[in-house]
């Protein structure tokens, strides 16, 4: 079973990896609406400063990366062991 340290890490570990992925999802779905303003939509300045293809090709690498991360936490807690953050 976990420590109680242990579990709270993992635990923390997984709120920043959600919180990360929905600031990425709430940045794309906002982007209709951002696009008439000057509203700093990560997403959005992406495609403007480089293209659409390498904005897909590194947004797509970001969630690879988040979904590794996942898979890390969820493999630590069923270890019973402490993982590094994420971040």
């Amino acid at each position: 079973m976990n420590s109680g340290f242990s579990h709270r890490y993992e635990l923390a570990a997984a709120w920043d990896l959600f919180d990360r992925a929905s600031e990425v999802i709430d940045d794309i779905e906002d982007a209709p609406e951002d696009i008439a303003s000057l509203n700093g939509n990560w997403f959005l300045l992406n495609v403007a400063s480089r293209s659409p293809a390498e904005t897909r090709q590194r947004y797509g690498l970001l969630f690879d990366s988040m979904f590794r991360d996942l898979v890390a936490i969820r493999r630590a807690a069923r270890e019973d062991r402490t993982i590094l953050h994420p971040m």
